[in-house]
């Protein structure tokens, strides 16, 4: 493996970090390598920052339709920055879940609850 031959990882994935890469690597399988996606990762939403001779691009990746076999499967090269975004619906009802079952415990623990 060649020297930055590396690969950022960010976002709503399992471990964000920073991934080495050898030879031909897609999306998917640079997902696979951040433990894949959080629950509140919104897969339709994953974007590929990528410097070129004309300078840096962005490219909005369906990751969902990639892994229902809708999509095809981009190529991700050394130097290139994988961002997944969260779903905001998705926080939201985590976040309401987790009021309520906050509510419930605090219920359950009250006298005569």
């Amino acid at each position: 493996m060649r020297v930055g031959a590396r690969v950022s990882v960010q976002g709503a994935v399992r471990e964000p970090g920073i991934i080495a890469v050898r030879g031909e690597v897609t999306l998917t399988a640079v997902l696979a390598q951040a433990k894949g996606f959080t629950e509140t990762a919104d897969r339709s939403s994953v974007v590929v920052i990528r410097n070129t001779a004309q300078g840096r691009v962005a490219a909005r990746v369906d990751a969902a339709a990639i892994l229902s076999g809708v999509g095809p499967d981009p190529k991700i090269y050394p130097g290139d920055v994988v961002m997944v975004e969260d779903s905001l619906l998705r926080t939201s009802i985590k976040d309401v879940l987790s009021v309520l079952t906050g509510a419930a415990a605090i219920k359950f623990l009250a006298p005569g609850g």
